[in-house]
């Protein structure tokens, strides 16, 4: 499953957001990906990392609980009632 890179979603937010909020949207912004591009790596990039970290555990954690549920005893009951819950 393919995903956008969460650096790419900062500079699209980053110039949404800098269009949206200007004061005056009849004028021209003057380069705002560019402008966004250089706020998200210089400010955020932390924060891009972060997040990405997050991700990568849950997916991990899903894969494992995935696993789990492939290779686990059929004759464990409880721990058959569990997977089934909680790995989809």
């Amino acid at each position: 499953r393919k995903s956008t890179p969460p650096s790419t979603t900062m500079i699209v937010a980053g110039g949404v957001s800098q269009w949206y909020f200007a004061p005056d949207k009849s004028k021209p912004i003057h380069s705002p990906v560019r402008s966004a591009a250089r706020r998200a790596l210089l400010y955020h990039t932390g924060s891009i990392a972060f997040g990405s970290l997050l991700v990568a555990i849950v997916r991990y954690i899903r894969y494992l609980m995935n696993w789990l549920k492939k290779y686990a005893n059929k004759d464990n009951e409880c721990c058959g009632r569990f997977l089934k819950k909680y790995a989809n």
